[in-house]
């Protein structure tokens, strides 16, 4: 039981991202990776809505272990490309009635060449 879905998706602000920088997420746990999407690819264009994007659940928690865990955006990008975006994470758990859905919002993220990781905590 404990998580059944991660959900992705990201609102690009003002500046977009090329159709070639290639987009991973992670959700990490204290040592291991919760869930996990990679060769994320497409342009998002300036002010955009881009997802849902599903996660593979790779090691399922509990609820009670979310505030110990954190995602990560990665971007690969073919040459120059900055992308700024909010970035939403929504976590399910089935095993609820109804089920509880936790989501995190992180507003106000770029990414660049330069810096191609955000970390943020659940």
């Amino acid at each position: 039981m404990g998580l059944t879905a991660a959900i992705a998706s990201f609102h690009t602000n003002d500046d977009d991202k090329d159709s070639d920088t290639i987009v991973a997420i992670t959700v990490n746990g204290p040592g291991f990776v919760v869930a996990q999407a990679g060769g994320i690819s497409g342009h998002f264009d300036d002010g955009s809505n881009n997802g849902p994007f599903a996660l593979t659940v790779v090691g399922p928690i509990a609820p009670a272990q979310v505030p110990h865990c954190t995602t990560t955006v990665h971007i690969d990008p073919n040459g120059h490309d900055t992308w700024k975006f909010n970035y939403t994470l929504d976590l399910v758990f089935d095993d609820f009635n109804p089920p509880l859905h936790v989501r995190k919002v992180f507003n106000g993220i770029a990414l660049d060449e330069g810096h191609r990781d955000f970390v943020g905590a659940l």
